[in-house]
């Protein structure tokens, strides 16, 4: 099962190069009209083939591999973990093999061809941008903070049916394979988490507004209102996204209270997997990079085309310009948002994204 929740993942990595902005092919910005030219078409064949080929191996035999393993209890559960933990880097390695692959001939042929001679460089700044809801408000979070205290409630009230020793992990057979004794610091853990997931969610969508706007000079008024469209539609993914994961942890937390089968909460787990992941798909296609798939009626412009700042995007993955005031800005190559790392703030963003789950454990104890 763990295995074959990959698979929209690989769809999704394989389809990026369709995704992106048509001003942008594999990390290097291009003129628009060359997005169709019959090589580049070609180049993004070839990466969709090679990659669902590859990720098609390596599930397949991480698939065989863990059903072989499965049969060799207990040595093999350890090492079905290694393989979960491998399988989803090695498809990302792949991933990123692949694109540097295309990226670096990209760059070639932008050079061999010349592509800017003809077009005029130019950046359109729209003054009136941020005047428009470009997010949902957080106050839409509130449902979600709604479950963290019910959470929290439903710990105290029923404290008392809750056993001694709760389960806090478990096999791939559904066994409890490590217990803790009942704190209530570890019957905070959950909540914590819910009010992590709350909180960085929240910034998150903050951000959604705050990132840098980049318009099309070909056409700034199209590309405006398909900006504002991608802008909304992911800040509602993440605001509905928040309430699952809480729904979640809730479901989990009932059930130190209530019994509940091992196989429930696998089809549970599995069922909220399915969902994000389907949903991210689904997005990401009906919207692309940008709001680069949203139908809007475009207008005729002149021989426009943004301004080169490939010299800023280290790999065409990494912004990296200390003269830009921006800290959040637009993928080149993905979908969604990514970090200005030439601002201090950028850092600190990362650090407190990976020191989240020290700082709950740790908050976890000092309760316990």
């Amino acid at each position: 099962m763990e295995t074959l929740t990959m698979v929209p993942v690989v769809v999704l990595l394989a389809s990026i190069p369709y995704l992106t902005r048509r001003t942008e092919s594999f990390g290097v910005s291009i003129p628009k009209e060359v997005y169709a030219d019959e090589e580049l078409v070609q180049m993004r064949k070839q990466f969709v083939r090679r990659f669902a080929g590859g990720s098609a191996v390596l599930l397949v035999a991480g698939l065989l591999l863990m059903t072989w393993l499965a049969r060799r209890v207990p040595v093999g559960e350890g090492l079905q973990g290694a393989m979960l933990t491998a399988l989803p880097l090695l498809v990302l390695a792949l991933h990123f093999g692949l694109y540097l692959h295309y990226h670096f001939r990209m760059k070639w042929l932008k050079a061999e061809r010349q592509w800017q001679t003809g077009y005029v460089e130019k950046v359109v700044v729209d003054t009136r941008f941020r005047e428009q809801p470009l997010r949902y408000s957080n106050f839409w979070l509130l449902p979600s903070i709604f479950v963290m205290l019910l959470t929290v409630g439903m710990t105290v009230i029923f404290w008392d049916r809750i056993p001694e020793k709760v389960p806090m992990q478990y096999n791939f057979s559904g066994q409890v394979t490590n217990w803790a004794d009942k704190s209530w610091g570890t019957m905070s853990l959950f909540p914590l988490f819910q009010l992590g997931i709350i909180c960085l969610m929240g910034f998150v969508n903050w951000t959604i507004g705050l990132a840098k706007q980049q318009l099309d000079p070909d056409d700034p008024e199209t590309s405006r209102s398909r900006n504002v469209i991608f802008r909304r539609r992911w800040s509602a993914f993440l605001i509905w996204n928040t309430l699952l994961i809480t729904l979640l942890f809730f479901y989990a937390q009932l059930t130190f209270i209530v019994a509940v089968p091992g196989f429930v909460t696998a089809i549970i787990s599995s069922l909220f997997a399915a969902v994000v992941l389907v949903w991210t798909l689904a997005l990401s296609f009906r919207t692309g990079q940008g709001g680069s798939r949203v139908r809007v009626k475009a207008q005729d412009g002149e021989r426009l085309m943004n301004r080169d700042d490939d010299r800023y995007w280290k790999l065409g993955q990494f912004y990296f310009n200390p003269d830009d005031p921006a800290l959040f800005l637009e993928k080149r190559f993905g979908i969604g948002f990514t970090l200005n790392f030439a601002r201090p703030a950028a850092w600190l963003f990362l650090l407190l994204i990976l020191g989240l789950p020290l700082g709950i454990l740790m908050v976890s104890l000092l309760i316990g």
